[in-house]
């Protein structure tokens, strides 16, 4: 009998105080533990990736066939900034899996490239049922209006919640 694997990565202590970021050598290696790994179903991240390694986490994480829920979460980026992402295509390649269900942004802020990679995904047909938005920014007004009309178009997402303190 296969057994389910849930991989919960937090850079905490137990006080609650945050550790330092991981390498880009500690993701790389990460990456490549668990690339294809057929009974993965969950990837649980607290935000503490380097930017340099996110577009192989996230299309790493693509190629889990048994992956049904995400929880995601990027450092926080000023308006101005560009995508952490060298290729925003590996997020809507995530968000595309055929087995993926769930997915939560948590702490994770939308910069144009990203929310056009997340809108994207949507339009061009997911699978996930549900999305939690936690503690999201979406620093320009179209993002979000991208995204309303996305979540009209597509029929497969039946829950969405939202918590934000943001405007």
């Amino acid at each position: 009998m296969r057994q389910k694997i849930k991989v919960n990565l937090y850079n905490y202590d137990d006080a609650g105080d945050e550790y330092e970021l991981w390498t880009e050598g500690e993701a790389q290696g990460l990456a490549r533990a668990i690339r294809g790994h057929p009974t993965i179903t969950s990837f649980d991240s607290c935000y503490k990736f380097p930017y340099e390694s996110l577009d192989t986490l996230y299309s790493v994480l693509a190629t889990l066939p048994a992956l049904e829920s995400i929880a995601l979460s990027n450092l926080r980026l000023g308006p101005e900034d560009e995508s952490p992402l060298a290729n925003p295509e590996s997020l809507t390649e995530l968000l595309r899996t055929s087995s993926l269900r769930s997915v939560w942004f948590r702490k994770f802020y939308f910069t144009r490239a990203l929310c056009q990679a997340t809108v994207n995904a949507l339009l061009e047909g997911t699978a996930i049922t549900q999305l939690r938005f936690s503690y999201c920014a979406f620093f320009a007004i179209e993002c979000s209006m991208m995204m309303a009309h996305a979540l009209s178009r597509n029929t497969t997402v039946k829950c969405i919640e939202v918590l934000s303190p943001f405007d």
